[in-house]
C-alpha cells in the first residue's frame, strides 16, 4: 500500500514536471516574427484611396491607384500614385508621383506608418517647364505632408496573438516579398 501511494505521488509529480517542460517548450516554438506580404499591404492600401489634398487653396491634388514596392536594400517602401491636379487657373493635369518612405510602428493603434516620405519622381508630361518649376515644389510639400505618419496597414488583433500568447511588435524588417515584424512574446 505504501509503495502504491509513493508511486502515485511520483507519477503526479513527474506528470507535473513534464507538463511544465512541455508548456515551456511550446513558448519556444512560437515564431519570433509576423510576415505581412506585399500583396496584403497592397490590398489594404488600395482600400484607402483615392485621397484629396488642397494645395495653396488653388490646386486640388487627387491621389489614386497606389502601387507598393519594397526596397530591401535601402530599407524603404516605394509607392507610386496616379496623380491629378485640378485648378480653376488651368486645365487638369494628370501624371504620377513616386515616393519612398521608411516605416514605423504605432504601438497604441497597432498601425504600420509611413515615416519621412520623400518624393523620388514626379512624372507630368502635360505641363510646360515654367509651370513645372512653380508647381513641383508645392506638389512635393503637399504629397510629403499628406503621407507623413500615414497608416498603410493595421495590424489585426489576431496577428498579435499566437497560440493564445499575446505578442508585442518590436521591429520592422523590409524584404522583397513583404515585411517581417519582429515580436516580443509577453
Amino acid at each position: 500500500m505504501y509503495k502504491i501511494k509513493n508511486l502515485i505521488k511520483y507519477s503526479i509529480f513527474t506528470s507535473f514536471i513534464l507538463g511544465i517542460f512541455i508548456l515551456s517548450s511550446c513558448a519556444n516554438i512560437l515564431p519570433n516574427q509576423v510576415h505581412i506580404s506585399t500583396q496584403t499591404m497592397q490590398d489594404k492600401l488600395q482600400e484607402q484611396f483615392p485621397r484629396q489634398k488642397n494645395v495653396l487653396s488653388v490646386y486640388q491634388l487627387n491621389l489614386s491607384n497606389p502601387k507598393i514596392f519594397l526596397d530591401e536594400t535601402n530599407k524603404r517602401v516605394k509607392i507610386t500614385l496616379d496623380t491629378k491636379i485640378n485648378s480653376p487657373l488651368m486645365e487638369a493635369i494628370n501624371g504620377s508621383v513616386v515616393f519612398s518612405s521608411s516605416l514605423a510602428l504605432d504601438d497604441k493603434k497597432q498601425n504600420l506608418l509611413l515615416k519621412d516620405p520623400m518624393v523620388d519622381e514626379l512624372n507630368f508630361n502635360e505641363i510646360d517647364k515654367s509651370t513645372k518649376q512653380f508647381l513641383m515644389p508645392a506638389l512635393k510639400i503637399a504629397a510629403t505632408s499628406l503621407l507623413q505618419d500615414y497608416p498603410i496597414y493595421k495590424i489585426k488583433s489576431q496577428e498579435l496573438k499566437l497560440l493564445g500568447t499575446q505578442i508585442t511588435p518590436t521591429d520592422i524588417i523590409i524584404k522583397e516579398d513583404g515585411i517581417d515584424i519582429k515580436i516580443d512574446k509577453n
